[in-house]
């Protein structure tokens, strides 16, 4: 799995409050109005009074098969398409002599970096999280696994006293 699926997974597994591994409208809407990158990422407003409408519209163009929602492969796809689009246009010359467009080329240019950079930092620290767990899980199986040890011998003692 490359960083930016990994990223992308990040994304998703933040807007999947419930973990079904599917999207739903109310989970998009309430990530997007209470996280300003993911909704930046999504390029969708994050406040209350406009993000229902805006993931409303948006939602309907990725998903795909218009189940009411969206699986990781949807969420990949519509990942790809922003992709191209955005490649397009970076290419596509400027037609008012560049200076105020590629300034605000720039600025979005930094803006998705910054978003993507936010996402990449938060499955680092997922990453970390699930490391840090799996140690702890390891060392508290090994003390288990001490303390059934020392229940045997100790059984084993007292049958041995009766």
């Amino acid at each position: 799995e490359g960083a930016e699926e990994k990223m992308l997974r990040g994304i998703f597994n933040r807007c999947d409050t419930d973990r079904s591994a599917r999207l739903d409208k109310i989970e998009l809407v309430d990530v997007c109005v209470k996280d300003r990158d993911t909704a930046k990422f999504f390029g969708l407003p994050s406040d209350e009074e406009q993000t229902p409408d805006a993931v409303e519209k948006f939602f309907d163009g990725i998903d795909v098969n218009h189940d009411n929602k969206v699986c990781f492969v949807e969420f990949q796809e519509f990942y790809a398409g922003l992709k191209r689009k955005q490649s397009k246009e970076s290419l596509r010359p400027s037609r008012q002599g560049g200076s105020r467009q590629d300034e605000e080329r720039e600025v979005l240019v930094e803006r998705s970096a910054e978003v993507v950079q936010a996402a990449m930092d938060e499955v680092n620290t997922s990453t970390d999280m699930q490391e840090q767990a799996k140690r702890l899980l390891e060392e508290k199986a090994a003390a288990l696994e001490a303390a059934q040890q020392d229940a045997t011998v100790l059984a084993q003692r007292i049958a041995a006293a009766e």
